[in-house]
């Protein structure tokens, strides 16, 4: 009973780790799109009479 529950907590934790770093690394993603998208407007604002 002990081992699968060390196994599943391991793999458990796993799961978790990399799913934080997935969310993480798309966040970081979009967050940059979304600077980049920002800029663009706002230069096309500015060339707007």
């Amino acid at each position: 009973m002990n081992q699968t529950l060390s196994t599943f907590l391991k793999f458990a934790i796993t799961a978790v780790a990399i799913g934080a770093f997935l969310f993480g690394v798309g966040y970081t993603m979009v967050q940059d799109e979304a600077d980049h998208y920002e800029t663009e407007i706002e230069t096309e604002q500015t060339l707007l009479p």
